[in-house]
């Protein structure tokens, strides 16, 4: 019996759900139970382009991040003394070490509170590999847990991926929006963008103080160059003129204009290669 064979016969007395956890977000693709659907040739494709989607989406690699789980109550930066633990396969060293108001609470999270303006962490110190990340696709993320903004705050803390030379190809910025509103600020390399300055930019609007948690992501493939932003696993934007062409560094900040009024729990975060 071949493949199609054994899901058709399956699939006759069972409705197959594949539920698959992709760092916090869950597809599930249910097949049809109708066992006639399967005599098409249109089907049969259809099908065998699934069961590859599935294993492509089982092949994703976590590059770096940090889930917390593991690390203990005031765990910072790690320079090369000790800090919050990276489970991906690129390992390192941030460029500076702890930051007072940055560090894991001993319960899964990292804690921004009472941190400093002007405070940048790189990852890896020394940057990645020259030339070992220029193609493919790959996805920043972090999960939020909550934070409570100053609604007087005029800076922003920020993750995002910056190329070899320095320059942000993707991130976001969390920062209080005339002084009533929490604002993410997605922004990517492009083309054209605004005001054709050559950065396209999405905004997800929130309130200044929330504990319900969120899930930011920006998927971006140096192949194809398009670019999604993601808020709670649904597409906020899609670009196609991505001008991005190679992975640099991790960078973790609060801007110069940060106040110590500012309170941010974050769950995980980090860079996945999806392929």
């Amino acid at each position: 019996m071949d493949l199609l064979q054994f899901v058709a016969a399956k699939a006759k007395t069972l409705k197959n759900i594949f539920k698959l956890r992709d760092l916090g977000r869950v597809f599930c693709i249910q097949i049809s139970a109708n066992a006639a659907i399967f005599k098409t040739m249109k089907f049969q494709y259809s099908l065998l382009s699934l069961l590859f989607s599935i294993s492509f989406l089982t092949a994703q690699t976590q590059l770096s991040y940090w889930t917390f789980d593991a690390d203990t109550a005031g765990a910072s930066f790690d320079n090369g003394t000790g800090g919050i633990q990276n489970s991906g396969m690129v390992t390192g060293i941030w460029n500076h070490g702890k930051s007072a108001g940055f560090s894991a609470n001993g319960a899964g999270q990292f804690i921004v509170a009472n941190a400093e303006s002007g405070k940048y962490r790189k990852f890896p110190a020394n940057g990645f590999p020259m030339g070992a990340y220029t193609t493919g696709k790959y996805r920043l993320e972090m999960k939020f847990a909550s934070w409570k903004l100053d609604p007087s705050n005029l800076g922003s803390l920020a993750f995002e991926v910056t190329d070899s030379g320095g320059k942000r190809i993707v991130g976001w910025n969390l920062f209080t929006e005339k002084g009533t509103e929490s604002k993410i600020r997605f922004s990517a390399v492009c083309a054209s963008g605004w005001q054709d300055k050559g950065v396209d930019y999405a905004s997800h609007m929130g309130s200044l103080n929330t504990s319900i948690g969120l899930n930011v992501a920006i998927e971006f493939d140096l192949d194809v160059k398009t670019v999604t932003y993601f808020v709670d696993g649904a597409a906020l934007k899609t670009i196609t003129d991505f001008t991005g062409t190679n992975i640099g560094q991790l960078k973790f900040f609060t801007d110069g204009k940060w106040t110590k009024s500012g309170q941010v729990v974050i769950d995980q975060m980090g860079l996945v290669k999806l392929r």
